[in-house]
């Protein structure tokens, strides 16, 4: 799935990201290679410690990635786009603002037009984000943005009027996006932004079909920033952590609905229970191994006609081993990525 290449890609891009250059608290000067821990600002902070906001809006063009059998058909579709982002810049004052290297956080707003109107129709995703840097100077910043939201489209699979839509099986979907931007200050307020884009919508298997919907595309725009003399960062030398062992155990439920055709529209219970062992490499980073426990009732629709379930040699009980990584947004949030095997 070209999902889980781009979780990939953003795990080695957490790890391979460090402060690189920063801004003075006391001078517009740009101190080459200032570290994490290694400039402390002197006392005009507090004249500064106010947010500084920003509003950016970019147009995207991207393609709709045809990434099962089932969807071949549909042929080659250009999704246009206008994304409009607000958000504010962090200074320093919390911790998790320096252990990130001071990284901006925000709400997406992303207006799609699908080109095919009556089988795709339009969709609005409202994702949250946090835009982290990879290279911050005066003039020039590289940064990703992640983000996971919720998104609406207006057209979804309906058997008799849209089986064609196989991407979406109902109006309201959770949202992912992952994207590289390079933005260029041409004044202290203007800049130009240029992005490389992947979203991604799915619900989750709440509605079948569900095959999600996943959209790569290229974007350029304006950025505007609100007072940027305020941008004034605080350093402090951050405290020692402890690389320490946690055990971590949790029960997930949902309803969903079985993806066997023919689809027959019931919602059946499903639940996890996880048990890991987590254990934390860096003040960043933790590593996770474990097992699963899932309970899909939606396996009696998909088994029903198997001479073994008939005889009641399945169960609809499956265990699985599973790793993870965990990005420690700071010491009580953290982001989890995990990939499962399945045992039986």
């Amino acid at each position: 799935m070209p999902l889980r290449l781009i979780l990939c890609l953003l795990v080695l891009a957490i790890f391979i990201s460090s402060p690189s250059i920063c801004q003075d608290s006391t001078a517009n000067e740009i101190p080459p290679f200032c570290g994490l821990a290694s400039y402390i600002c002197g006392n005009n902070f507090k004249k500064y410690s106010q947010p500084v906001y920003y509003l950016s809006a970019t147009a995207n063009y991207g393609y709709i990635i045809k990434h099962r059998k089932a969807v071949q058909g549909i042929g080659n579709v250009y999704p246009k786009g206008l994304e409009f982002n607000i958000g504010y810049q962090t200074n320093g004052n919390r911790y998790w603002h320096q252990l990130h290297n001071f990284p901006r956080v925000g709400l997406q707003v992303l207006l799609y037009d699908l080109q095919r109107p009556k089988e795709f129709g339009y969709a609005i995703h409202f994702t949250p984000y946090m835009d982290l840097f990879l290279l911050k100077s005066k003039r020039h910043d590289l940064y990703i943005k992640i983000g996971t939201g919720l998104g609406f489209y207006s057209k979804h699979y309906d058997n008799n009027n849209n089986p064609e839509n196989k991407f979406m099986g109902q109006t309201l979907c959770m949202t992912g996006v992952f994207s590289l931007n390079y933005r260029f200050q041409f004044t202290p307020n203007w800049s130009s932004i240029t992005t490389l884009n992947f979203n991604h919508g799915s619900n989750g298997s709440l509605r079948q079909p569900n095959l999600g919907i996943n959209i790569p595309s290229l974007a350029a725009g304006i950025h505007y920033t609100f007072h940027p003399e305020r941008i004034q960062f605080k350093r402090s030398v951050l405290p020692d952590y402890k690389k320490s062992t946690n055990l971590f155990f949790s029960i997930s439920f949902s309803s969903r609905q079985s993806a066997a055709e023919p689809l027959n529209d019931v919602n059946y219970f499903a639940s996890t229970q996880s048990l890991a062992l987590g254990q934390r490499i860096s003040r960043k980073s933790a590593l996770l191994v474990g097992l699963d426990a899932c309970y899909d009732q939606s396996l009696r629709y998909n088994l029903r006609e198997t001479p073994e379930y008939i005889a009641r040699k399945y169960t609809i009980w499956r265990f699985a081993t599973l790793i993870g990584y965990e990005f420690l947004l700071h010491e009580k949030f953290r982001v989890t990525f995990q990939n499962a095997f399945y045992l039986y």
